[in-house]
């Protein structure tokens, strides 16, 4: 677990993580509304195509899609999704084949299916500093090395295995 100070520091930890992300890796960030995962994905999709790329939260078109720089990236917001057929429409498996995932609200959907998963739990904390986050980790196997590289880019020594 980690704290952050601002959405700036979110930012950072958005584009590290991008800068170890393979083809193949899902990044489900989960959290209330307002905690930042579009702020981390936004973060995330400009360090892989350019600082100036609109990137909208996919809340009504259910995902985008970012083919600018050397993975494709698909974003999906699952908010809105009510049943299984909605789910299998939006065509994981085509997309974890060719790029990387990026899925807000990832709780409606079965994370077994996939196997370069790595969980984001986003919080806010406390009221009297609106604007720090607290951000937990749940690494699958794969990204066990990569998550500890990239934690210790952002805040200097921490453990992921504690």
């Amino acid at each position: 677990m980690i704290e952050l100070s601002d959405e700036a520091a979110m930012c950072k930890l958005g584009g590290n993580i991008a800068s170890v992300a393979e083809i193949g890796d899902v990044i489900c960030l989960s959290g209330p509304l307002g905690a930042g995962k579009t702020v981390f994905a936004r973060a995330f999709v400009r360090a892989l195509t350019n600082s100036d790329e609109n990137v909208p939260s996919p809340t009504f078109t259910l995902m985008q899609y970012y083919d600018g720089g050397p993975i494709p990236i698909f974003h999906y917001d699952l908010y809105r999704v009510e049943s299984e057929a909605d789910i299998q429409e939006l065509g994981f498996d085509d997309a974890v084949a060719n790029g990387v995932l990026l899925i807000e609200w990832p709780e409606r959907v079965s994370s077994e299916i996939f196997t370069n998963r790595l969980g984001i739990q986003i919080d806010c904390f406390p009221a009297d500093q609106p604007d720090m986050r607290r951000v937990q980790f749940e690494p699958s196997d794969v990204w066990r090395d990569r998550l500890q590289q990239v934690l210790n880019a952002v805040t200097g020594e921490f453990d992921v295995t504690t």
